[in-house]
């Protein structure tokens, strides 16, 4: 058991989920999970692999795919927890220039026959997400090194290859399609600080709406990206949900400032939160099918958050290493 190959998608379609449809549920499970892999999985700032009915050591590795946790932990706040794990993650990228798909954590090397680097996304999604919420200057410097090891040693004459060895660089003749819908996607909104991605709701789209008697709001940010960086827009998913339907009509109005609260409310000034100009309530139009208000999924979520146990090891080299077991 680990937090890499095999189970990766689902602790971060479990707090993604959790957040673009408001289901508290699918937090609870996340941080029940989490509980589980504090205790067994995590030795300082790093996290190993075990046995997944005896909890012992297994692999003492990390497994590049593993980079997206930082990330995922930024999502709900836990940004001083996310920021030291990634720390020891670039320390491998700089020990390289890239991530080995293994790294042996008590003998700092790369994996034998696991030296390669495919141009994964997982590091740079983590140091986007991190800067989102940080805007640590530390962040944009690491994005710059990432960008120049792949710049330096990856780049050919018709694209990017991926790195047989991570040891030497040498490349293979290969290159993964996920590089170009993922790993260039974050660097480029790393650095593109205005991308329409980043849009803290002063912008948006008014859409005329055929069967909800009124206006739905898009493209006012709060963007969730699925595992394959594909950006799913929440306001979106709202408006079909309040009344079941996805049939706009083709009226968008574009505007550059933050909308009026409703359109009957002319006289209230601009720059007032914005809300759906419907016959619905924004908790009505917005409520799942569990359900709980917003008031009692947050409640919800603060109970179980309580209710985590979170404790930690230590890693070292004698700790004994099972090699019939691993991911």
């Amino acid at each position: 058991a680990g937090i890499g190959a095999g189970v990766d998608s689902y602790y971060e379609y479990l707090v993604k989920g959790s957040i673009l449809l408001e289901n508290p549920a699918l937090m609870a499970t996340f941080l029940e999970g989490k509980a589980a892999v504090d205790r067994y999985l995590k030795r300082d700032d790093w996290y190993v692999w075990v046995s997944m009915t005896k909890g012992q050591l297994t692999l003492p590795v990390f497994q590049s795919l593993e980079a997206y946790w930082p990330g995922l932990l930024s999502l709900f706040g836990s940004t001083t927890e996310a920021l030291r794990v990634l720390y020891s993650y670039q320390t491998v990228w700089r020990q390289y220039g890239f991530l080995p798909e293994f790294f042996n954590i008590p003998t700092g090397e790369a994996g034998t026959n696991r030296e390669n680097y495919p141009l994964r996304p997982e590091l740079i999604e983590s140091v986007m997400y991190l800067y989102r919420a940080t805007s640590d200057p530390f962040l944009l410097e690491l994005g710059e090194n990432i960008l120049e090891s792949i710049e330096h040693s990856a780049k050919t004459a018709c694209g990017y290859a991926t790195i047989r060895d991570v040891n030497n660089h040498q490349q293979d003749d290969r290159m993964e399609s996920f590089f170009l819908a993922e790993t260039t996607k974050y660097l480029y909104l790393l650095f593109d600080t205005n991308n329409f991605i980043h849009n803290d709701g002063r912008t948006s789209s008014i859409v005329k709406t055929d069967e909800l008697h009124g206006e739905c709001v898009l493209g006012a940010g709060g963007y969730i990206f699925n595992t394959e960086a594909h950006p799913i827009d929440p306001m979106a998913l709202r408006c079909c949900e309040a009344k079941h339907t996805n049939i706009f009509s083709n009226n968008v109005q574009q505007r550059g400032q933050i909308f009026r609260s409703s359109r009957k409310n002319n006289g209230q000034k601009k720059g007032r939160k914005m809300t759906v100009s419907t016959d619905l309530s924004m908790d009505e139009a917005i409520s799942t099918r569990d359900g709980f208000t917003h008031s009692e999924r947050r409640e919800t979520a603060s109970q179980v958050a309580e209710n985590v146990d979170k404790s930690t090891g230590s890693i070292n080299k004698d700790e004994s290493v099972a090699q019939t077991e691993g991911p």
